[in-house]
């Protein structure tokens, strides 16, 4: 591209260089200087006889070629350095592009984390409790109930000693997994910690509530859960807290939910016992 912008610019400069030579001759020929030959070359040799500065001015289109080969050199290395600055450019950007979506892909994962839990995917203990708050605020100011819902995973403590961790990790997972399969895209499903989990269900009363309870202990019925060395079936105790009966704040609702459970499973037990005995 620089050599053909180079002979472009040549080109031009002995093209135009040809003007002045022509133009000499033809002022001499029309001022009578000199009279009109009936041949090209006897007007060369006529002119030039007449005014030997012709031969001065025939070297226009040598020197203006030069010249104008030497601005195009110039030229060449001008349009080489704009697309070598505008490739920069086009690189940089690109690379802020990449590094700006890296940035927001790193933001999005650093978000998700703060609020999720890492071994479940489900809302982290600290995103339930805002989103608890959240309900009780909204609640206050349009009178709309919701409930809670506190769940207890039975028997994890068993099965993680009996099979290991990574045992108990995935009967985590996998319950966690069939609790959402329960619910509804507007519920808010947590796990609060340990084997606890919590469900926030809006526009719920006591009864909807207990459905879904009643729901989720049928789900986990006709699934069982795959933690290596066996499959099995879970099973889970849970209480219920209604808002604004139950309780007025977060801890309070919390703290109901969580005593309702510890009864729901005392009374399991206490059956299950009975039933060995008989």
């Amino acid at each position: 591209m620089a050599n053909s912008v180079t002979w472009r610019y040549a080109a031009s400069g002995a093209v135009f260089g040809l003007f002045f030579p022509f133009a000499a001759m033809a002022m001499l020929l029309a001022s009578g200087a000199v009279s009109a030959p009936a041949t090209a070359a006897g007007i060369l040799a006529a002119t030039h006889a007449h005014s030997p500065l012709l031969y001065v001015i025939d070297t226009a289109p040598i020197f203006l070629g030069l010249f104008a080969g030497f601005t195009g050199v110039r030229q060449a290395k001008l349009v080489a350095l704009n697309a070598s600055l505008e490739q920069q450019v086009a690189d940089k950007t690109a690379s802020l592009r990449d590094a700006l979506q890296r940035a927001e892909k790193t933001n999005i994962m650093i978000s998700h984390m703060a609020d999720h839990d890492p071994l479940t995917g489900l809302f982290n203990r600290r995103r339930m409790h805002k989103e608890l708050a959240a309900a009780v605020s909204y609640t206050a100011r349009y009178g709309d109930p919701f409930s809670l819902v506190f769940i207890d995973l039975n028997r994890f403590k068993a099965i993680n000693d009996s099979h290991g961790h990574d045992a108990g990790d995935r009967l985590l997972s996998g319950f966690a997994a069939l609790l959402e399969q329960a619910t509804r895209d507007s519920d808010r499903t947590g796990r609060w910690g340990g084997d606890e989990f919590v469900v926030l269900l809006p526009h719920s009363t006591r009864r909807s509530a207990q459905e879904f309870a009643d729901r989720l202990h049928e789900h986990l019925g006709r699934h069982s859960i795959d933690i290596g060395p066996v499959r099995i079936a879970a099973s889970a105790s849970i209480g219920i807290a209604v808002h604004p009966d139950d309780g007025a704040d977060p801890e309070a609702l919390l703290a109901h939910a969580d005593r309702h459970m510890y009864r729901v499973k005392h009374e399991r037990d206490a059956a299950a016992h009975l039933d060995e005995r008989a």
